[in-house]
């Protein structure tokens, strides 16, 4: 039985991963030499900031509709 499905995620933890992920990316981002895998690097990372874009808009938008 796979029990990872089970487990909640700590917010902290998975905002920690997502940063150091963030850091991975820019850290091959400086140190990359090939135009495909810089193109791609910055395809990522614009996903990730998209991402990120829509998850504030809804936590925003969770919290108005709290006060309301």
């Amino acid at each position: 039985m796979d029990t990872r499905k089970n487990r909640s995620v700590n917010p902290m933890a998975k905002g920690l991963l997502f940063m150091s992920i963030d850091r991975f990316i820019l850290r091959k981002l400086n140190t990359c030499q090939e135009e495909h895998t810089r193109a791609n690097l910055v395809r990522l990372f614009v996903i990730r900031i998209r991402k990120a874009e829509i998850a504030e808009e809804h936590d925003a938008a969770y919290v108005l509709s709290k006060l309301h």
